[in-house]
């Protein structure tokens, strides 16, 4: 008797004095994994890209070209950065031929530093007290003048140092492509000294050559400038008008580079 007591007794723990209803049986539900809200990043943790533009570039020999460095699809606010450009000396010389630096602010308004250390290597530094954010804008330019060597080549970019307003390091993408330029030799497609293009070398293309030099009027030209450069240096000046006009009067029997009358 006692026994069955006992048995009822525990029947009603179980099920509860209420009586008609048992306790419900629950199934474990998983925890959803929860989701990273992109404005909770912190500039610490954006990740930063680099990359050229022009991603690759045909060029020729004995000419200028500019490259752009870019930071893409980022939030986090570069306050200082270190880096080292790396090309070939025997193909790449950094600054254009007119005198132009071989580095220069891009749009972001950071103070750049530059020096060349070795040959086939530019060492860069800038810093903005405030940090600046780059988002997609050309963080420098970069200025090359080729040499007579043709072939392929790249520049390419190694991160030295990056860090935000607060002096931590900033998280960058180690997949950085370097910058491919295809160098080929130039043929000037004109009679060499014919600035005018008349099939002629006379008086006319010195005095076109002089009065462009000097800026003496704002249509003064040299539509072919290939043909002006008559001794080679990569530039057109008073040095060619005297050159040409040597030509033309018969002092000289022909320009410079064996092109003949």
């Amino acid at each position: 008797m006692k026994k069955v007591i006992f048995a009822i007794f525990l029947i009603m723990t179980v099920v509860g004095f209420s009586g008609a209803n048992p306790l419900p049986i629950t199934t474990p539900v998983a925890t959803p994994v929860p989701t990273l809200d992109p404005a909770s990043l912190t500039p610490c943790c954006d990740l930063l890209a680099f990359g050229f533009q022009p991603a690759e570039s045909f060029v020729n020999t004995h000419s200028d070209f500019q490259l752009s460095l870019y930071t893409y699809f980022t939030r986090a606010k570069i306050a200082a950065y270190g880096f080292t450009l790396e090309y070939d000396p025997a193909m790449l010389f950094p600054g254009g031929l007119k005198g132009e630096d071989a580095v220069v602010p891009g749009d972001s308004g950071f103070m750049a530093i530059y020096n060349v250390p070795v040959s086939g290597t530019i060492k860069i530094s800038g810093f903005d007290v405030n940090g600046i954010v780059p988002g997609n804008i050309s963080f420098l330019k970069l200025n090359f003048s080729t040499l007579e060597v043709e072939g392929s080549t790249q520049v390419a970019l190694k991160i030295d140092q990056l860090v935000d307003i607060n002096s931590q390091p900033l998280l960058y993408s180690s997949n950085m492509k370097p910058a491919r330029i295809t160098i080929s030799k130039f043929t000037c497609p004109y009679i060499f000294g014919d600035v005018n293009g008349d099939k002629l070398v006379n008086i006319v293309d010195t005095l076109l050559v002089a009065q462009a030099y000097v800026s003496l009027c704002p249509r003064c030209t040299v539509p072919y400038e290939c043909a002006a450069d008559v001794n080679a240096d990569n530039a057109v000046t008073i040095v060619d008008a005297l050159i040409i006009a040597q030509y033309y009067v018969g002092m000289i029997d022909e320009l410079p580079g064996n092109y003949q009358k």
